[in-house]
């Protein structure tokens, strides 16, 4: 199994913001002008002006990307969590009061959990706010690290943070093209705004079922796997 966790940037995140760029491109109109080459000049002038146009787009994809990439590596992870989850607690933060209220989770059973993590709960039922929900998250990621390269909890980890990232991406190719048009050097257009409006929706809802998924994984993993078996 690859390791690299974050190998996305490279292919679904690069793939991801490209296809955005090119989309914006075609939006924007930037193409149209192969459609104003009268049919009668001459292929050269044709093929030059298709050669140009692809090559600005080009340009343009990998301008776009660059600082994606650049603000995507500037802005830490637990700052994208936040924006990505609208500031509410993750989902190791409150994890073990889910499972003992509602207890969803058809892998595992209410009475199984509470038994598993009694010394959890018992240190957790001492707290409130914040201390107890970074006290949950601490004992969540202790448990974590029993079976992070375990191929379940890779994948869905990988799932999530690339998820994260989309969403993240999405609100860098926002604000971009806002800058662009503020210093008129893009047209503004409705129908980006809407798509992204769109996209930030589906990948903002796609980031928080994969996160709690990833989370849930976590504790599946380990109630049920015997005490001596974690590696």
């Amino acid at each position: 199994m690859d390791n690299n966790l974050k190998d996305y940037r490279e292919k679904e995140l690069k793939n991801y913001v490209i296809g955005n760029a090119l989309i914006i491109i075609v939006l924007l109109g930037i193409f149209n002008t192969l459609l104003d080459v009268k049919m009668d000049e001459s292929t050269n002038n044709i093929l030059l002006t298709l050669s140009s146009e692809i090559i600005s787009a080009g340009i343009f994809s990998s301008i776009l990307y660059t600082y994606v990439f650049i603000l995507d590596a500037i802005i830490p992870g637990n700052w994208k969590d936040s924006i990505c989850n609208l500031c509410r607690p993750l989902p190791g933060e409150i994890i073990f009061e889910e499972i003992r209220e509602k207890a969803n989770d058809k892998r595992f059973t209410k009475e199984k959990a509470l038994q598993k993590y009694a010394n959890i709960y018992e240190i957790i039922d001492n707290l409130i706010g914040k201390e107890k929900r970074k006290a949950s998250n601490d004992a969540w990621y202790s448990i974590y690290l029993k079976y992070e390269n375990k191929t379940k909890i890779f994948i869905s980890q990988r799932d999530y943070l690339l998820c994260r990232d989309l969403c993240i991406s999405t609100l860098y190719i926002g604000l971009l093209y806002f800058v662009l048009w503020a210093f008129s050097i893009v047209a503004f257009d409705y129908r980006i705004v809407i798509l992204l409006i769109v996209e930030l929706i589906a990948t903002n809802f796609a980031m928080r079922g994969k996160q709690k998924r990833f989370a849930y994984n976590v504790i599946a993993m380990d109630i049920h796997t015997p005490e001596e078996n974690h590696e």
